[in-house]
């Protein structure tokens, strides 16, 4: 993840990333197939924001991708390094501070990560991220959402929630969109059944 409130939430990922350093790393093509599918890309620069340890980095190598990851818990950045040395991996935080690393990227992917910052600090991660991608770029976003007709709580940007100690703050379909329109990002199409969402930058 690339966001801590805290030492005591930093921890809780960090414990989390050493727990699950022997995790498989994700095999199915289904991403690039959608990324091509509807954007026509097949290769390029990509940056995987809140990499954790670059579990989707391999698979988007072998795609043809020249993929760069960023997180903030050292940790699971030490881990994906050992897991993918053709990638490049840097430790950020993205939501504190305002952060440019000098490079764009034809897609910027961020997988359950969004989800997981809270709602006043999502202005600052999405300005950081967003930044990085070049003129036209993708933004290939997979973040849970909710039924649109399950949650009543209000919010500008739709239904969202805090769930126990792992602090989700999730939208429902329109609010995500709605939320990236603000950063001049246009809908192009989400696979409802894997929530992952394109959205391409408008010039």
């Amino acid at each position: 993840m690339i966001y801590m409130a805290d030492s005591d939430e930093y921890h809780v990922w960090r414990d989390m990333a050493v727990r699950m350093k022997d995790t498989l790393p994700y095999t199915s093509t289904a991403p690039v197939e959608f990324l091509k599918t509807h954007t026509g890309l097949t290769c390029g620069s990509l940056l995987d924001a809140g990499c954790s340890l670059g579990l989707f980095d391999q698979l988007w190598i072998d795609a043809g991708f020249d993929v760069t990851g960023i997180d903030q818990i050292v940790e699971a950045i030490a881990i994906a390094k050992t897991k993918v040395p053709r990638a490049r991996y840097h430790v950020f935080n993205l939501t504190k501070h305002f952060f440019d690393m000098g490079e764009r990227f034809d897609v910027v992917f961020t997988n359950t990560v969004l989800q997981h910052i809270r709602n006043e600090w999502k202005e600052m991660a999405l300005t950081n991220i967003l930044r990085h991608l070049k003129p036209a770029g993708i933004y290939f976003i997979s973040e849970k959402t909710f039924d649109e007709k399950s949650w009543t709580l209000e919010h500008p940007f739709g239904p969202s929630y805090s769930e126990n100690a792992t602090d989700n703050y999730s939208f429902t379909e329109s609010g995500w969109i709605t939320l990236l329109k603000q950063y001049h990002m246009s809908f192009l199409v989400r696979a409802p059944a894997m929530d992952w969402y394109l959205f391409k930058k408008e010039n």
